[in-house]
């Protein structure tokens, strides 16, 4: 009989690998449609860091699960014995909660990194994804529009977990709350809660900020600040309107796309602590 997860995670931190860490090591909290595939390739373009390129800088299940309890220390050897310095947790079921999250911090001596992107922006990504993959599976129906796309809370009945358009996904992730039977209706204390979490990384960069070849070349130590920022993202709105008279999917992705001022205004309040943190981020980033 194979062993538990839990199980086979024990072993895993019972294992003491006769490897030094190497000078750096990062974690990187992946927000879904956030800029985590573009942020995956520019630190694989500075030549300096060893990174699972084909899974998007995602190790394995056992660096998700480690960092899932907190287990710096046997993250960190995990890491070596994979032979990566950069390693994403993408499924935020994987982030534990903050006093979890607090022995992780205090027992991996590598850096800690993650992307925020602006709310709406992330939720207009993600709609477009999901309408071209519906599109090419030929599932796509006309009632797929991005007001009903707003309802669509969890990914799937069988998976008890919320999906990355649930309200204030980046506090709820923060929290250690992706995979809890908690309430929609998130509040301040869970803010507070982010907040402080993401006080204890070393690096929040802000997509919008375009800074994002910048300070990955400054962890890379290269003395010539040249990585460019490699966006991976197909269905941006500057990709539309390139498009818009060469293509069919863009013109269909815009009109879908297209919701009343009415209901934007809604969707804003409902995500209001999204909005709150990421306004409190840009406005530190913008400090240092």
């Amino acid at each position: 009989m194979a062993p538990s997860q839990d199980a086979h995670i024990s072993q895993l931190m019972q294992v003491d690998l006769a490897h030094a860490a190497p000078p750096l090591q990062v974690l990187f909290l992946h927000f879904h449609k956030a800029g985590g595939t573009s942020t995956c390739s520019t630190f694989n373009a500075t030549g300096t860091f060893r990174v699972r390129i084909e899974y998007n800088c995602i190790c394995n299940q056992n660096v998700n699960a480690l960092v899932r309890n907190g287990s710096g220390v046997h993250l960190s050897q995990e890491m070596v014995r994979l032979g990566y310095d950069l390693c994403a947790v993408e499924h935020a079921g994987y982030w534990p909660r903050p006093s979890i999250f607090g022995q992780l911090r205090d027992t991996f001596t590598g850096l800690m990194v993650t992307v925020l992107r602006e709310p709406w922006a992330r939720f207009e990504s993600n709609f477009e994804r999901d309408f071209i993959l519906k599109r090419q599976s030929k599932n796509l129906t006309a009632d797929f529009t991005l007001e009903n796309y707003a309802e669509c809370y969890w990914l799937s009945p069988s998976f008890k977990r919320y999906s990355v358009v649930v309200p204030n996904f980046y506090v709820r992730t923060l929290a250690g709350l992706s995979t809890q039977a908690a309430p929609l209706v998130l509040n301040q204390t869970h803010l507070q809660q982010a907040q402080a979490v993401l006080s204890a990384f070393d690096y929040v960069i802000i997509l919008e900020a375009e800074q994002l070849g910048r300070v990955i070349s400054t962890m890379a130590n290269l003395s010539n600040i040249t990585t460019t920022w490699l966006s991976n993202n197909r269905f941006s709105s500057e990709y539309i309107e390139q498009n818009r008279s060469k293509k069919h999917i863009p013109v269909a992705i815009q009109d879908a796309r297209n919701a009343s001022q009415a209901f934007k205004r809604q969707w804003l309040a409902e995500n209001a602590l999204d909005v709150a943190l990421y306004e409190w981020a840009k406005k530190r980033h913008a400090e240092k």
